[in-house]
Protein backbone atom coordinates (compact mmCIF):
# COMPACT_ATOMS: atom_id res chain seq x y z
CA UNK A 1 0.00 0.00 0.00
CA UNK A 2 1.14 3.19 -1.13
CA UNK A 3 -0.37 6.48 1.22
CA UNK A 4 1.43 9.66 0.14
CA UNK A 5 1.55 12.00 3.05
CA UNK A 6 1.61 15.23 3.39
CA UNK A 7 2.64 17.58 7.01
CA UNK A 8 1.77 14.43 9.39
CA UNK A 9 3.63 14.75 12.66
CA UNK A 10 4.01 13.32 15.74
CA UNK A 11 1.91 16.33 16.63
CA UNK A 12 -0.74 15.51 13.78
CA UNK A 13 -4.53 14.71 15.55
CA UNK A 14 -6.51 15.59 12.55
CA UNK A 15 -6.36 14.51 8.68
CA UNK A 16 -7.77 14.93 5.37
CA UNK A 17 -7.98 11.35 3.55
CA UNK A 18 -8.82 10.95 -0.07
CA UNK A 19 -7.76 7.81 -2.20
CA UNK A 20 -6.40 8.35 -5.75
CA UNK A 21 -5.81 4.77 -6.95
CA UNK A 22 -4.52 4.43 -10.20
CA UNK A 23 -1.74 7.03 -12.45
CA UNK A 24 -4.05 9.63 -13.45
CA UNK A 25 -6.13 10.03 -10.53
CA UNK A 26 -3.36 10.52 -8.53
CA UNK A 27 -1.53 12.91 -10.98
CA UNK A 28 -4.95 15.07 -11.39
CA UNK A 29 -5.21 14.97 -7.86
CA UNK A 30 -1.83 16.65 -7.14
CA UNK A 31 -2.02 18.97 -10.02
CA UNK A 32 -5.22 20.16 -9.46
CA UNK A 33 -6.64 19.31 -6.22
CA UNK A 34 -3.60 19.39 -3.90
CA UNK A 35 -2.41 22.67 -3.95
CA UNK A 36 -6.05 24.17 -2.31
CA UNK A 37 -5.49 21.33 0.16
CA UNK A 38 -1.89 22.07 1.55
CA UNK A 39 -2.89 25.39 2.18
CA UNK A 40 -5.76 24.72 4.24
CA UNK A 41 -3.92 21.96 6.28
CA UNK A 42 -1.17 24.64 6.66
CA UNK A 43 -3.80 27.56 7.83
CA UNK A 44 -5.07 25.01 10.12
CA UNK A 45 -2.35 22.85 10.87
CA UNK A 46 -3.98 19.22 9.78
CA UNK A 47 -2.35 16.35 7.84
CA UNK A 48 -2.93 15.00 4.32
CA UNK A 49 -3.19 11.31 3.59
CA UNK A 50 -3.77 9.71 -0.08
CA UNK A 51 -4.34 6.53 -0.53
CA UNK A 52 -2.69 5.57 -3.69
CA UNK A 53 -2.73 2.18 -4.34
CA UNK A 54 -5.44 -0.60 -3.60
CA UNK A 55 -5.87 -1.19 -0.14
CA UNK A 56 -7.33 -4.84 -0.49
CA UNK A 57 -6.33 -7.09 -3.24
CA UNK A 58 -8.53 -7.48 -6.71
CA UNK A 59 -8.72 -11.32 -5.34
CA UNK A 60 -10.54 -10.66 -2.07
CA UNK A 61 -14.34 -11.37 -1.85
CA UNK A 62 -14.52 -7.86 -0.14
CA UNK A 63 -12.95 -6.10 -2.51
CA UNK A 64 -14.69 -2.75 -4.09
CA UNK A 65 -13.36 0.35 -6.52
CA UNK A 66 -10.76 3.16 -5.02
CA UNK A 67 -14.19 5.58 -4.41
CA UNK A 68 -15.06 2.72 -1.92
CA UNK A 69 -11.95 1.85 -0.57
CA UNK A 70 -11.99 5.46 0.74
CA UNK A 71 -13.62 4.07 3.98
CA UNK A 72 -11.15 1.79 4.64
CA UNK A 73 -8.79 4.61 4.41
CA UNK A 74 -8.89 5.56 7.99
CA UNK A 75 -7.51 2.24 9.19
CA UNK A 76 -5.14 2.74 6.91
CA UNK A 77 -3.68 5.79 8.08
CA UNK A 78 -3.89 4.82 12.23
CA UNK A 79 -2.13 1.49 10.96
CA UNK A 80 0.85 4.41 9.57
CA UNK A 81 0.00 7.21 12.26
CA UNK A 82 -1.58 6.11 15.64
CA UNK A 83 -1.49 9.39 17.24
CA UNK A 84 -3.78 10.58 14.60
CA UNK A 85 -7.94 10.90 16.59
CA UNK A 86 -10.11 12.73 13.17
CA UNK A 87 -10.15 12.06 9.81
CA UNK A 88 -12.28 13.83 7.27
CA UNK A 89 -12.79 11.69 3.93
CA UNK A 90 -12.93 14.15 0.91
CA UNK A 91 -13.47 12.48 -2.61
CA UNK A 92 -10.00 13.98 -5.01
CA UNK A 93 -11.43 16.70 -7.30
CA UNK A 94 -13.01 19.04 -4.01
CA UNK A 95 -11.13 22.53 -4.22
CA UNK A 96 -10.81 23.66 -0.92
CA UNK A 97 -11.39 27.72 -0.86
CA UNK A 98 -9.29 30.39 0.72
CA UNK A 99 -11.67 31.33 3.44
CA UNK A 100 -13.20 27.78 4.27
CA UNK A 101 -13.22 27.45 7.94
CA UNK A 102 -11.82 24.69 9.49
CA UNK A 103 -13.82 21.53 8.84
CA UNK A 104 -13.19 19.87 12.68
CA UNK A 105 -13.72 23.04 14.37
CA UNK A 106 -17.43 22.36 14.57
CA UNK A 107 -17.67 18.84 14.06
CA UNK A 108 -18.36 17.14 17.60
CA UNK A 109 -15.98 14.35 18.28
CA UNK A 110 -17.26 10.76 18.98
CA UNK A 111 -19.25 11.25 16.13
CA UNK A 112 -20.29 10.83 12.39
CA UNK A 113 -20.96 14.08 10.47
CA UNK A 114 -21.79 14.61 7.38
CA UNK A 115 -21.42 18.38 5.51
CA UNK A 116 -23.90 19.43 3.56
CA UNK A 117 -22.69 20.54 0.11
CA UNK A 118 -25.89 23.33 -0.08
CA UNK A 119 -25.77 24.62 3.43
CA UNK A 120 -24.09 27.95 3.51
CA UNK A 121 -23.78 29.01 -0.43
CA UNK A 122 -22.23 32.50 -0.72
CA UNK A 123 -24.61 32.15 -4.09
CA UNK A 124 -27.77 31.24 -5.03
CA UNK A 125 -27.59 27.33 -5.94
CA UNK A 126 -28.47 27.81 -9.65
CA UNK A 127 -25.21 29.83 -9.48
CA UNK A 128 -23.20 27.90 -8.22
CA UNK A 129 -24.25 24.67 -10.02
CA UNK A 130 -23.33 26.75 -13.24
CA UNK A 131 -19.83 27.48 -11.63
CA UNK A 132 -19.45 24.34 -10.92
CA UNK A 133 -20.07 22.80 -14.11
CA UNK A 134 -18.18 25.67 -16.41
CA UNK A 135 -15.00 25.14 -13.56
CA UNK A 136 -15.17 21.73 -13.59
CA UNK A 137 -15.07 21.75 -17.92
CA UNK A 138 -12.59 24.54 -17.93
CA UNK A 139 -9.45 22.88 -15.67
CA UNK A 140 -10.33 19.25 -15.77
Amino acid sequence: MTLRIVNVTEDTRNVLVTTAIGKTYLQDWEEFSLPSWQKYAEKYKLGIVCVAEDLLEKDDPHYKNGSWQKLLAPQAVLDEFPQVERFCLLDTDIQIGPFAPNIFADAPEGVYSVVSQLKGLPFPLDEVLRRMAFFRNHFY
